[in-house]
């Protein structure tokens, strides 16, 4: 295993890069390392953030997270000491939201990355395996719902068996406070579990190793490193706690950061929505979905920014999925971008959870109706109609206190009208799709 530098070397060498992918190395390491960095190195952390007015997810900011991710266990009042502002917890929550709905794909990237725990984990553990039982060569990453990995049956590339190593890491989730849970460990050759950086148990052999801790309540840094020379090649982890008997240790517990290549990968699937293929795009859209929260963050950039096929689609899974964040996303589209020739698949996608707008939202499109003049805005006022009927259960006075206008109803069916008597002008599909004929 190479040598690896300290959590402040590593902070003083990402504080002097002047470039963000600089940086990026010396954050993933740092992770691993955070639990002891210096507490005088974190408020020029904060400093640093607070001047990227620009909120680019500059690499002191990344760092500040892992802090309050792997130091602090997310705790805010600790993050706000060591900061030196009692306000340092909301000021980096509001830094990553920005972040994740940059315009700059390289900047929501890094906040996906390393925006963790105001960005969205993904389910399970980071599966990293070598070639070399000393880490020497990283071949392959992936989701790992558990730690259980049968004799020689390591993923990596050429079947290789021997002279291997793998690092899983993540966070264990704990949903009771100061709680005794057993850890059983199995490895072969060797395997060692830590928690917190601390650690707790190593096997060797396929003999059977446990421990008790007691953790307390929330979030608590993982990782298990398995190493072989030649010969047999298994590792399994097991826990028990109060309230369930020994079982492999998976599922909800487990979460970890999203890594570069697995966002790169999201990506891709996500421009793949561009797809005619039916086979294809359900394929991918299956694809997506297993990134659970996460991808709904690249979705909704694809709502937002694309121009193409890909938009009106990620609107479409984000409605399926009752995200609460389409209505913002698609509505900065239409406001950005009122001739946006996607405008007709968006707004059919946003059509289908109108019950989501927020009342200012609703009061744009009102106003955005109320002065076009030009009858310019079919789809903004098919969108009215979907929030009086189905928001609003069809009841004028509703509706009317909802945008504001006591003749906002009034104002609407003059509007749906002017567009109808355009005839063959009109909008293709718009009459049917929104009911125009039935506005109260």
């Amino acid at each position: 295993m190479r040598h690896q530098p300290s959590a402040d070397i590593l902070l003083e060498r990402i504080a002097k890069q002047p470039g963000k992918s600089s940086a990026q190395e010396f954050l993933v390491h740092f992770r691993e390392l955070a639990r002891s960095a210096s507490p005088r190195l974190i408020p020029p952390l904060y400093e640093a953030m607070n001047k990227d007015v620009g909120k680019s997810m500059v690499p002191e900011a990344s760092a500040l997270c892992i802090v309050l991710d792997r130091k602090c266990l997310r705790d805010r009042d600790q993050l706000n000491t060591l900061a030196g502002d009692p306000k340092a917890y909301d000021a980096l929550q509001s830094y990553i939201g920005t972040a994740l709905v940059s315009p700059d794909t390289g900047v929501v990237m890094r906040a996906c990355e390393f925006g963790v725990p105001f960005a969205p984990s993904l389910s399970g553990l980071h599966g990293q395996y070598y070639e070399g039982r000393l880490l020497d060569t990283l071949a392959v990453e992936k989701i790992d719902a558990q730690i259980a990995v049968p004799n020689r049956q390591f993923p990596l590339p050429n079947n290789r068996q021997d002279d291997i190593a793998a690092r899983w890491t993540g966070m264990l989730n704990i949903g009771k406070s100061s709680t005794n849970y057993t850890f059983t460990l199995f490895g072969e050759r060797t395997a060692s579990l830590f928690i917190d950086g601390q650690y707790v148990v190593g096997s060797s052999n396929w003999q059977e190793q446990q421990k008790v801790l007691s953790l307390t309540n929330g979030p608590h840094a993982i990782q298990v490193v398995f190493q072989q020379d030649t010969g047999n090649s298994r590792v399994e982890l097991y826990w028990s706690g109060p309230d369930f008997a020994k079982q492999l240790l998976a599922g909800a517990p487990l979460s970890t950061p999203a890594w570069k290549s697995e966002l790169e990968k999201l990506r891709g699937l996500v421009a793949g929505l561009a797809t005619t293929d039916p086979q294809q795009l359900a394929t991918t859209t299956n694809a997506i979905r297993a990134y659970g929260p996460l991808a709904a963050v690249l979705l909704r950039q694809a709502v937002r920014y694309e121009t193409n096929a890909v938009s009106p689609k990620a609107a479409g899974m984000l409605a399926a999925l009752q995200d609460a964040g389409l209505a913002e996303a698609a509505l900065d589209h239409l406001k950005s971008r009122p001739d946006s020739p996607v405008i007709h698949g968006l707004v059919s996608a946003l059509g289908q959870s109108v019950t989501n707008l927020t009342q200012d939202q609703d009061v744009w499109l009102y106003q955005s109706v109320q002065q076009d003049a030009q009858f310019a805005r079919p789809w903004h006022a098919g969108l009215l109609v979907r929030v009086l009927k189905d928001a609003c259960a069809g009841n004028k006075d509703r509706f009317n206190a909802l945008v504001k206008d006591p003749k906002g109803s009034d104002t609407l069916k003059a509007y749906s009208d002017a567009i109808q008597k355009q005839g063959p002008k009109a909008p293709a599909g718009w009459t049917n799709e929104f009911g125009i004929v039935t506005t109260p």
